[in-house]
């Protein structure tokens, strides 16, 4: 269900930049020739960041929900057994 609510957060954020930040970077001139048609007609540069942002806005309602509601807790989830090191005393002196 978390990764359902992720996945939603991170659709919405970009679809809403997608039509916020196409036509400021049209109007702005950050144009360029489109490679893979045959018209090579003109089209907006630097959308990744619109990608990245809608990714920056997923990690944070995951990290959220897990921190703030304790909503997909880690249960099963073995540190050792990846080669993250958490701590190598006893246990009595966690970092975390």
């Amino acid at each position: 269900m978390i990764f359902l609510v992720v996945f939603i957060v991170s659709f919405i954020v970009c679809f809403v930049c997608f039509t916020i930040i196409i036509p400021l970077l049209k109007s702005a001139g950050i144009v360029g020739k489109n490679m893979n048609s045959e018209a090579k007609e003109k089209i907006v540069k630097m959308r990744g960041l619109v990608i990245v942002a809608g990714f920056g806005a997923g990690m944070v309602v995951a990290i959220d929900l897990r921190t703030f509601f304790d909503y997909g807790s880690f249960d099963n989830f073995n540190p050792y057994s990846s080669g993250f090191v958490y701590g190598i005393d006893s246990g009595e002196n966690r970092y975390f």
